[in-house]
């Protein structure tokens, strides 16, 4: 029944991006308790929502599917855990309310905990447990600015927070300093992130895919519509932060000799590059969408597919990566992933980081332009190496996979 749920939001949610995407349709409003805002909770489906509502499924789908026998193993339990964790994240994206975002942030994290002991281990135990504290201390934060935001704009609306300009309203600053600093915490920025490494590192790879997917580009979602709430000021340091998550995270990656580590520090650095390209919107202008759903897509693509390819594989170490030579179709589907990630034509990638280094060249923004391209270098030094690894004929027995 659980893959039947998953399939069906999915097909739904997928039959709502081709209609907006055909129509020019206002984004829909769902009410609850027959009350409009401010007195109900409004959620919204749009093409934005749709889109990455439609992203979010298929992760949850397929990582059911990838992760069939461990959880029937683990029992239905866990499938129902599993399938919160996707209810949790399409009401992240489709909520327009801010203690709403709460609650369902909270459920996300627990589903998230719940998934990464599927497998207890040595790793697994103790990376859920950092993972609980550190994404509690978080919700924390943007429960305490949901709570200064009510208090100060008198709705917890987030359209009605955004006409408020809270910002310029007394103590309101503080308000929206601690839901985007909650939010943007969430999306584990370097080098506040160490938690969420041991995440990638101590999870199945399938939880790590849903992590990385679906959990993260939800998390991208929630930022991209609450940034309604920031200023010029805010733009430039969400920028800043972005940037250095990138760089720093990539330039760390260098140095990794675990697989699924080396994996969490290039989904790190990947969505610190869609955080920063968020934070440039008034340099980028109207490119800012494309250029970021196509990096972000891309990444969602690549990242599924590589820590999906890690479970496969089962090398816990870069160099015992030897093994894949045995089969030309993962050998494949690996160097199409790391081409994906560092941005080669045709794909997707290639002509969003295009359009980034044009708008950035245009507007003058030459050390920005300098350090994405720096951290650019430092994440192909990596990938490649880790390809070397792969293609490398000598010191590793070939092996049948």
């Amino acid at each position: 029944m659980v893959y039947i749920a998953l399939g069906v939001i999915t097909v739904i949610s997928g039959a709502w991006f081709v209609h907006f995407w055909n129509s020019s349709a206002e984004p829909l409003q769902i009410f609850t308790g027959g009350f409009k805002p401010p007195f109900s909770i409004n959620l919204q489906m749009g093409i934005g929502e749709s889109l990455f509502t439609l992203l979010i499924n298929l992760a949850g789908l397929l990582g059911a599917i990838y992760l069939y026998d461990e959880l029937v193993k683990a029992g239905k339990n866990i499938m129902i855990v599993l399938l919160v964790l996707i209810m949790g994240l399409n009401v992240m994206v489709m909520t327009r309310d801010l203690f709403n975002l709460f609650v369902f942030m909270e459920v996300q994290s627990i589903a998230i905990a719940g998934l990464i002991i599927l497998i207890p281990d040595k790793k697994s135990i103790p990376a859920g447990f950092k993972f609980v504290i550190a994404t509690g201390l978080i919700s924390g934060l943007l429960l305490l600015g949901t709570v200064f935001a009510y208090y100060f704009s008198g709705t917890l609306n987030i359209d009605m927070i955004s006409n408020a300009s809270l910002l310029y309203a007394k103590g309101g600053a503080v308000a929206i300093f601690l839901i985007l600093l909650s939010v943007i915490l969430e999306l584990k920025p370097f080098p506040a992130n160490g938690w969420a490494l041991d995440v990638y590192e101590g999870a199945h790879p399938g939880v790590g895919a849903l992590v990385s997917a679906a959990s993260a580009t939800a998390g991208v979602f929630v930022l991209y519509k609450l940034m309604d709430f920031a200023n010029m000021t805010y733009f430039n340091a969400i920028a800043i932060i972005g940037v250095v998550t990138f760089v720093g995270s990539n330039l760390l990656g260098i140095k990794q000799e675990n697989t699924r580590r080396l994996l969490g520090y290039s989904s790190v650095g990947q969505i610190g590059l869609v955080i920063a390209i968020l934070g440039l919107k008034p340099y980028l202008g109207a490119n800012t969408q494309f250029i970021a759903i196509t990096i972000l897509l891309s990444h969602y693509l690549a990242k599924s597919g590589l820590f999906w390819l890690a479970g496969i594989i089962n090398a816990e170490k870069l160099k015992d990566w030897g093994i894949i030579r045995g089969n030309r179709f993962y050998l494949f589907l690996m160097g199409t992933f790391i081409f994906t990630l560092i941005g080669f034509p045709p794909f997707p990638s290639f002509f969003g980081k295009w359009e980034l280094i044009m708008g950035l060249a245009q507007s003058g923004k030459l050390y920005l332009l300098a350090a994405i391209l720096i951290g650019s270098f430092f994440e192909a030094i990596y990938l490649f190496r880790w390809l070397g690894y792969a293609i490398k004929w000598d010191e590793v027995e070939v092996k049948q996979i």
